[in-house]
């Protein structure tokens, strides 16, 4: 029996420890569908859903091929399946927008109470991005040199 499911759910990996006796290094994924209407399914995978990586998929809406539902073993996890292959359901996400131009920027002067070196004044951030615009300030080009 193969059912293919469509729409209405997205892909959720969840990142745990590794089985018990495993090595501590052993990455360990659970996934599961989250369904619109808040069910979540466990998903046990074969085939080419086992063998490929669905990190890229995470957080999407998938369509996955069902092999058949695994009989519930009244644990609180939910209904289980049997995937052979998940797809990405739609269009792939837009790219984000390209940072261009002006944006407006904060910077924060902290004091941490374990850093024991000199603490530089206000004077010295303002001077770090004061200047010509575009660009660091001559401060922060001043600065910049000296490491290189």
């Amino acid at each position: 029996m193969l059912i293919l499911l469509v729409g209405g759910m997205a892909l959720a990996l969840t990142h745990g420890d590794p089985p018990p006796g495993a090595p501590p290094d052993t990455e360990r994924i659970l996934y599961s569908l989250a369904a619109d209407d808040g069910t979540t399914y466990r998903l046990t995978l074969t085939g080419e859903a086992a063998a490929a990586d669905l990190t890229a998929l995470a957080g999407r809406r998938v369509a996955v091929a069902v092999a058949a539902p695994l009989p519930p073993t009244g644990l609180p996890s939910g209904p289980r399946l049997v995937v052979r292959d998940i797809r990405p359901a739609g269009p792939p996400p837009a790219a984000p927008a390209i940072v261009d131009g002006s944006r407006p920027f904060v910077t924060i002067v902290c004091e941490f109470s374990d850093v024991t070196g000199h603490i530089k004044s206000l004077d010295f951030f303002r001077d770090m991005y004061a200047g010509e615009s575009p660009g660091p300030g001559p401060g922060l080009r001043r600065r910049g040199r000296r490491r290189g």
